[in-house]
């Protein structure tokens, strides 16, 4: 295996480790806004950002000083170095203004002014840097030895928090197919107990030419069982309608609907598109638009979908985006996701290396890197949910990228 080949292995493996954390990068993370409240305060700092990084983005998920939710990783001192250091190390740049790196960019030279920086990677407990935690500071400073060891505990809580977060979204959901396997079952019951209810009332008829009054007992016993079994799956079935009726406008933690996730879409990635005058168009099939689904991964896809087409398209161009939901004869959700650009498009050659999961990174129309390889991510999440992509594309002509997965 070459160097190159192995670098894009470990970030693809880094990305499926953030993917897996199962993070809604539009919204504050439970806990995670105290942490760093508390690093800042030990820091003395201005700014304390907890930030989190994927193929294209460095994600804000907290912050403390100033108001951030995602800058480009060509941008990011984290992304650059910080998640590329080991577990133990830390980032520090006492000075910004006279770093060659860092001095000509917009937190140096705009109002923010910034001059110091201190990072913390966040280490999953596989060994991943999936973000850091940072602290800023507009004047020159440093911080003892005590609280930079502090700060790395901090960083600690807060993997350990997202955790906690994931699995308490995935036992959320666990309940909930619980729920409906209960459904499912008490419906499986009835046809069975029905039938044998029928058959006994039918001997229980010809209670006359029967001979037996051991067996008119025994039938009799077997009528009275039944029933009981009846009303106890009427009792499930009736339960769950009323959970059902209650909770159908309400959507679950791990679900979201079509327009949930066109607004998600919209507010997550319209001011990436602004920010290179690009046309973004975000719609979603009628029919199905209310119906909640599993979210599980499905901003890492779609994410990572928008963010290549914004990467690969020049100024002025055009990006459409379609969600659609239908149900199987199973009744299995299906999600269709089709994503349309007029951006420089895609060799055959590449396309054949992205559904092959061995694609590269490359730089975009206006210069920006790729810090991981968002297709082949793509392909590696839909592999998990047993998904399929289609790609088609003219060079100079944009590309169409068409999903579909199972997300009931």
């Amino acid at each position: 295996m070459s160097i190159k080949s192995s670098v894009n292995r470990n970030e693809v493996e880094r990305l499926l480790a953030l993917s897996n954390l199962g993070i809604d990068y539009s919204t504050l993370n439970r806990g995670i806004d105290r942490l760093s409240e508390i690093a800042a305060k030990i820091a003395g700092t201005q700014i304390c950002l907890v930030n989190l990084i994927d193929s294209f983005s460095q994600w804000t998920i907290s912050s403390i000083g100033i108001q951030q939710k995602e800058i480009p990783v060509e941008n990011s001192i984290c992304a650059g170095y910080t998640i590329k250091i080991g577990k133990n190390e830390v980032f520090e740049v006492t000075d910004l203004s006279k770093d060659v790196r860092f001095a000509d960019q917009f937190y140096v030279t705009n109002y923010l002014a910034l001059r110091y920086y201190l990072g913390f990677p966040l280490t999953t407990s596989h060994g991943y840097n999936v973000g850091a935690l940072c602290v800023m500071d507009r004047l020159i400073t440093g911080l003892s030895q005590e609280k930079k060891e502090l700060l790395k505990m901090i960083a600690h809580q807060i993997v350990e928090r997202l955790q906690s977060n994931k699995l308490l979204l995935d036992l959320n959901g666990e309940i909930k197919e619980i729920t409906l396997t209960k459904n499912k079952l008490a419906h499986d019951i009835r046809g069975p107990i029905t039938g044998i209810i029928g058959l006994s009332d039918a001997i229980m008829k010809q209670g006359d030419e029967n001979d037996s009054e051991e067996m008119m007992n025994f039938n009799s016993l077997i009528n009275a069982s039944g029933k009981v079994v009846l009303e106890l799956a009427d009792s499930i079935l009736e339960e769950n309608l009323e959970i059902n009726e209650k909770q159908s406008n309400k959507l679950g933690e791990s679900e979201i609907n079509l327009v949930g996730l066109k607004n998600k879409m919209d507010q997550l990635f319209a001011p990436q598109a602004r920010l290179k005058k690009i046309a973004l168009e975000i719609s979603c099939l009628e029919g199905n638009e209310l119906l909640p689904f599993n979210k599980n991964l499905l901003f890492q896809i779609v994410g990572n979908l928008l963010s290549n087409s914004i990467k690969f398209t020049p100024e002025f161009g055009q990006i459409f985006a379609k969600f659609g939901l239908s149900i199987d004869d199973l009744q299995d959700l299906w999600l269709a996701i089709e994503v349309k650009d007029s951006g420089v498009g895609i060799s055959e050659e590449k396309i054949s290396s992205i559904l092959n999961s061995d694609a590269s990174s490359e730089l975009g129309t206006s210069g920006e890197k790729g810090f991981g390889i968002g297709l082949n991510l793509v392909k590696i999440l839909l592999d998990k949910l047993d998904g399929k992509m289609e790609i088609s594309s003219e060079i100079n002509k944009g590309s169409q990228f068409s999903l579909k997965m199972k997300v009931s």
